[in-house]
């Protein structure tokens, strides 16, 4: 099921964060530990040019939208996001989240009937949550969907998260609200209350007893107008106190060059 965390720190320049452990898994054992949690959904709008076709770009900026409890939903979703939200065309005014929600909310549903009818548990475990600067408020806002029953038939419900504290989703809630009341309190170095979730996330993926959680820490968040999936900073194992760039539980200082390019991805922020 996984575990992901939303939140906005308290601080001089306001981020908003999502993190999330990497374990894909079902019921019974572990599937992989490299799983894409953490998405970006990029929103262009284009309007008519001089010339008559739609090729003038008034608005582009990135949404992030975090993932947990259903791949196989949530990676389509996605993948039908990124031409249709890429390739909007209108006049002069971008979609606010709340209509990219509601938006995604009606592509979500084609999936979760679809997958309903042959695994109806499975269906109903999905869980998303769209974020990131809003061009109509002005601010950090977030989303979250999630499969209902709208009359007879099942759909996804959206509500807005309340970003005043962290917002948690997935697996062991209980357990992660206990943990994250735990460190916020402490606030020490290492381990401050800025970046809780993060710890709690490490915490449980490290712990014996959560199968549903492993993997690695992903993280994105907010730059200026902007979300980005970043790379985290770890050791390579059987190498410490060496230290490697990381994606999604993969060594990005280990994958060859892309032709005369290198990865430019930012690093999450230290605690």
């Amino acid at each position: 099921m996984s575990l992901l965390a939303v939140w906005v720190p308290d601080e001089d320049q306001p981020r908003l964060w999502m993190a999330s452990d990497s374990r894909l898994s079902d019921d019974e054992r572990v599937l992989l530990d490299e799983g894409v949690k953490i998405f970006e959904v990029p929103v262009v709008c284009r309007r008519a040019s001089a010339g008559g076709f739609f090729d003038d770009v008034y608005y582009a900026s990135k949404l992030g939208l975090g993932c947990v409890g259903g791949s196989l939903i949530y990676q389509q979703v996605h993948a039908t996001l990124l031409p249709l939200l890429s390739n909007l065309i209108g006049i002069a005014k971008p979609p606010s989240i709340a209509d990219v929600a509601q938006f995604t909310a009606v592509v979500g549903t084609q999936y979760v009937r679809s997958l309903g009818v042959r695994r109806p548990l499975a269906a109903k475990q999905v869980q998303l949550v769209l974020g990131g600067f809003c061009p109509t408020e002005r601010t950090l806002v977030a989303f979250e969907l999630r499969p209902d029953i709208v009359g007879d038939r099942i759909g996804f419900a959206v509500r807005r998260v309340d970003l005043t504290t962290a917002f948690y989703a997935g697996d062991q809630l209980s357990r992660a609200g206990n943990l994250h009341e735990q460190i916020a309190v402490v606030n020490e170095p290492g381990a401050p209350a800025a970046r809780a979730p993060l710890n709690v996330i490490r915490h449980l993926i490290e712990a014996c007893d959560v199968p549903t959680i492993g993997g690695d820490v992903q993280v994105g968040f907010t730059v200026g107008e902007v979300f980005q999936r970043v790379q985290t900073c770890r050791p390579v194992p059987g190498q410490e106190p060496k230290a490697a760039a990381w994606l999604n539980a993969i060594c990005i200082d280990e994958l060859p060059p892309p032709g005369p390019c290198r990865i430019g991805l930012m690093s999450s922020i230290s605690p």
